[in-house]
């Protein structure tokens, strides 16, 4: 089982903020991948790639955009509309979630939308 750690470390003009000071979390999963690609180009969410190994419910997903606006969500998620955009250069990493499972097609747990420009992008994702 691969075991991923997690340290995020947060100060405001030079201290530290509690909870923050490092928050550290691992995890074991039964699988996780790392993956570089860029976006597919298109005005819709599309699954990110590689992500159709993660068969069950992902509790670890981190992504950065290394060059453009992106914006990612769960798979179906319809709540969240245009997802949670992140900057170039941004970070975005959720612990220990509960991301439900694709579902029985292979289709990847987590889905990007590029805005019809293509994004070169990395992830992490972790998962059952």
């Amino acid at each position: 089982m691969p075991t991923i750690e997690v340290k995020v470390s947060i100060s405001i003009d030079g201290r530290f903020v509690p909870g923050f000071d490092p928050y550290v979390r691992r995890l074991e999963v039964d699988e996780a991948m790392v993956n570089q690609f860029d976006t597919v180009n298109s005005a819709t969410f599309v699954d990110v790639p590689g992500g159709t190994s993660i068969l069950g419910a992902a509790s670890l997903f981190a992504a950065t955009s290394l060059d453009g606006a992106v914006s990612f969500k769960a798979r179906g998620d319809d709540a969240l509309g245009e997802g949670f955009p992140i900057k170039a250069g941004g970070c975005l990493v959720v612990v220990d979630a509960d991301i439900p499972a694709a579902g029985q097609s292979p289709s990847s747990p987590i889905e990007v939308l590029d805005n019809a420009a293509v994004v070169n992008c990395k992830t992490v994702l972790g998962g059952t």
